[in-house]
């Protein structure tokens, strides 16, 4: 697949009026969508255009059933919301997966 496309099937639990996706939540979309606790994930606005830096994941409680990530990539930052029945498994899950792949955990 081409930078920017996304797999067939890849968004079933994807919910917006915002489809486009930065690079890196491309790749936690894939892990989410794979994950049988999260029920819905709903993309925010790109800031684009920030000044270089590493790709980061930065993930806040919005309430017990709603985790919301923040996530950096080289120039861009992108909101996204998670609603999930297990909100520690599920922190849990993308924590390991952003260690794994050396991005910036705050």
């Amino acid at each position: 697949m081409g930078k920017g496309k996304t797999p067939p099937g890849s968004r079933k639990k994807t919910t917006s009026s915002h489809t486009t996706a930065i690079p890196a939540v491309e790749m936690l979309l894939n892990l989410l969508n794979k994950m049988p606790e999260v029920e819905k994930i709903s993309l925010g606005v790109i800031k684009p255009k920030l000044r270089a830096g590493s790709r980061r994941l930065k993930i806040m409680a919005d309430n017990d059933k709603v985790l919301l990530l923040k996530v950096r990539d080289s120039n861009s930052l992108q909101e996204v919301r998670v609603y999930t029945s297990d909100s520690a498994a599920t922190k849990t899950v993308l924590n390991t997966f952003a260690g794994k792949k050396g991005w910036g955990i705050t």
